[in-house]
Formats: C-alpha cells, sequence, structure tokens
C-alpha cells in the first residue's frame, strides 16, 4: 500500500560522493523530492567541470543542491563538511555516506597502504560524518542515516580484500550505532548493499549478457536508498540489497548447530554436517540474540541433537 509521494520538504541531507555513480542520483533524487542537499565534490569532478554540470542541471530545474569540495579521508573536513551544513541550513535531518573507491588486488599481494587507503574512505570517513551527525541528531531528536556497505564484505570475492574489510568495518559500525542510540526512537540507521553500474564496478555483462547498463543502472538502486532516508521508515540496523529493480534484506544467519555437554574436537569433526547445515536456520536481530541460542539444560542439548534437516523457519 502506498501513502502518497515520500517527501523530504524543509529537511536537510547530507551526501558524500555526490558528483558521480550513485551519489550523484542520491543527491538529485533526494533534491528533488524537496530536500535542501549538501554533496560532496572532488578536485577530480572540479577539474573535469563534472561538478559545474551537475549544479548548472540542478539549478535549471529548480533543486536546492550544493557541491562542497571536501576530502572526507580527512578528519577535519568530514567532521566540518556536517558541522557546516548544520551552521548552513539550521539542521541535519539525513546523512548518506556513500564515497568510496576500489582497490584490486589478492590478499597475498595485498600492502597495507591499500588496506589503509580503503579504510580511510569507507570507514573513517563514514565513522567521522556519523558520530558528528549523531550528536546533532540526538539533541534534534530525529535523523535518517543510511551507511553504504557490500555483499563483497559479506560474501566475499577474489581480488577484492581491503575493499571487503573496509565495508565490513562499516558494517559493524552501523549495527553498532543503532544500539548506542537506540534510545532516541527518531533515530534511524541502516545501511544499502547497492549493485550499479558505475565507474566502480565490474562488468556486470561478463555475468550475465542481460545485466548490461540499463538494467544495473544507478537509478534501479535509488528507490531503495529515499525509503531508508525518509522519515516513514522505521526499520532499524537492517540492511537492504539493492539491483536491477530488486530490493532484499540481506543478513547474516546462524545454524542450529550441534552440541554436547561433553562436547570434544573429535565431537565437532564427526557431526561437522549438523554444524554447518543451514535448514531452520536462526536470523539474529543483534548480538545479544546470540545468548538465547546458548544450551544450558539437557533438553536443550538433546534438541540439537535432533538432525534438523527440511525444517523451516527462523527463530527457536
Amino acid at each position: 500500500m502506498s501513502g502518497g509521494p515520500l517527501r523530504f520538504d524543509g529537511q536537510v541531507a547530507v551526501v558524500t560522493g555526490a558528483t558521480s555513480g550513485l551519489g550523484r542520483e542520491y543527491a538529485l533524487e533526494l533534491a528533488r523530492r524537496g530536500a535542501t542537499v549538501v554533496g560532496t565534490t572532488t578536485a577530480r569532478a572540479q577539474a573535469s567541470g563534472e561538478a559545474d554540470a551537475l549544479l548548472a542541471g540542478s539549478a535549471a530545474a529548480g533543486l536546492a543542491l550544493q557541491l562542497v569540495p571536501a576530502d572526507v579521508t580527512v578528519e577535519t573536513a568530514a567532521r566540518g563538511l556536517v558541522t557546516g551544513a548544520i551552521e548552513e541550513h539550521g539542521r541535519l535531518d539525513v546523512l548518506v555516506n556513500n564515497a568510496g573507491s576500489a582497490w584490486v588486488s589478492t590478499i597475498q599481494e595485498g600492502t597495507t597502504a591499500q588496506v589503509r587507503s580503503m579504510l580511510d574512505v569507507h570507514y573513517l570517513a563514514s565513522f567521522w560524518t556519523t558520530s558528528t551527525a549523531l550528536q546533532h541528531m540526538r539533541g534534534q531528536g530525529f535523523g535518517r542515516i543510511v551507511n553504504s556497505v557490500s555483499g563483497v564484505a559479506m560474501f566475499g570475492r577474489a581480488e577484492a580484500h581491503a575493499y571487503a574489510a573496509a565495508k565490513g568495518a562499516v558494517l559493524a559500525m552501523n549495527q553498532c550505532a543503532v544500539e548506542d542510540n537506540a534510545d532516541v526512537e527518531g533515530i534511524v540507521i541502516n545501511a544499502i548493499s547497492p549493485l550499479a553500474a558505475t565507474g566502480m564496478a565490474p562488468d556486470f555483462g561478463l555475468v550475465d549478457p542481460a545485466l548490461d547498463a540499463e538494467r544495473m543502472s544507478p537509478t534501479r538502486v535509488v528507490p531503495a536508498l529515499i525509503y531508508l532516508a525518509h522519515e516513514s521508515c522505521r526499520l532499524k540496523g537492517r540492511v537492504l540489497y539493492a539491483a536491477g529493480g530488486r530490493v532484499a534484506l540481506s543478513r547474516f544467519h546462524m545454524t542450529r548447530g550441534w552440541g554436547s555437554e561433553t562436547l570434544t574436537a573429535e565431537d565437532v569433526s564427526a557431526h561437522i554436517d549438523d554444524i554447518c547445515d543451514r535448514d531452520g536456520a536462526f536470523v539474529l536481530e543483534n548480538s545479544h540474540e546470540q545468548f538465547r541460542h546458548i544450551p544450558t539444560t539437557p533438553a536443550d542439548f538433546a534438541e540439537l541433537a535432533r538432525t534438523p534437516r527440511g525444517v523451516s523457519g527462523v527463530g527457536r
């Protein structure tokens, strides 16, 4: 059911990495829906004319979009981006951490410099903007934060260890930020895991010829971002996967497992198939739920000994 257009009238949004790819589409759509958008641009985008073209086009369309030159891998610049937006516009309602880059290398050939560069642009930049934004959002009792993560961090990919590690750090930060701000109902923090044809993306056509530029257009990801950024979103600590017009919840799970009061390494070896069997797996809402699945009575161990093949469900 639809409750009408998702509007952002009177709201202020900050979008990092706003001059190209997904960030550009995020910023434009937020502005089209009424938000005043402060986006970051880079020296490259300014030199190429890409930033000027975006500003000219948005101005012609009557959109409230401004671009701020900011290197979010520098703490003062990242925090200053947020405080500057608040000082100029008097509030901050939406933060979208989108800026990023990729580095292709196998882990055995990787370098510390590669890892640090990925942590700087993905994790530290998101940490600095998020922590600064939350100080303001807590005071106003409202805010929406969307951090960009990746299926590469959740499921792995060859030659992507540094990128995956950094995105994994963002995902972990995101979940902890939710717990740290659970006391303020109006603050909603989630993540988006997009797949789209951008300068950072692989050639999806090599996977499937049907995954062409139109099918993998960033515009097919934008609706999921808009929902997560909107005041109507009530999800907290979720990851929405978005690609090609499909949106899905992406989650980790824990299998039912197997156990014994006198567990030995030999038991683990003998029952490894049961331990790894995903039938009837649990989807955990937060880390606290791990404790619910620790056996404490003989009945709990008896339940684990029952092979759960063919059983469906996600809760204990």
